[in-house]
């Protein structure tokens, strides 16, 4: 095989968690930014994710880890901005798994990117409650200078 066409770090099984492609002196790497946030008595938190500008997001998960006071909507806020969810329920261990739909909006991201936790049906949350974020994405190692 061409070393141009190389494909490495594919354990068996294979596992996103160090995928890359990897040519002589640089490479696409998948990447993942995990972040919690915890809601103040607000109508929004935000979960400090950073996906770095100009990384491609792939997609996110989202976790409520400690109980929030009422339903939430999720979306991607700054570099790219997206919905992700609404209406996701305020019970721990609410799970969300979505990929980021490219058609919809950019996913090239323009400015670090976080995501920001709405109150759905307005007002404001309690205190306390906690979501964790996993935002997976495509970037570049930097080409080695010559």
């Amino acid at each position: 095989m061409d070393t141009s066409e190389q494909i490495s770090g594919f354990p068996n099984p294979p596992s996103f968690a160090g995928m890359y492609v990897k040519g002589t002196a640089g490479g696409l790497d998948i990447f993942y930014k995990e972040a919690t946030g915890t809601a103040t008595a607000a109508a929004t938190f935000n979960i400090a994710t950073q996906v770095p500008s100009g990384a491609q997001i792939i997609g996110c998960q989202l976790r409520v880890d400690t109980a929030l006071s009422a339903n939430f909507d999720s979306a991607y806020n700054t570099g790219a901005t997206a919905a992700i969810s609404t209406n996701s329920a305020k019970e721990v261990n609410t799970k969300v798994n979505l990929m980021f739909d490219s058609n919809a909006a950019t996913n090239i991201a323009s400015a670090a990117t976080d995501i920001t936790i709405t109150k759905n049906a307005g007002g404001n949350f309690t205190a306390g409650g906690v979501v964790r974020a996993i935002v997976y994405y495509l970037g570049f190692t930097t080409m080695a200078s010559v």
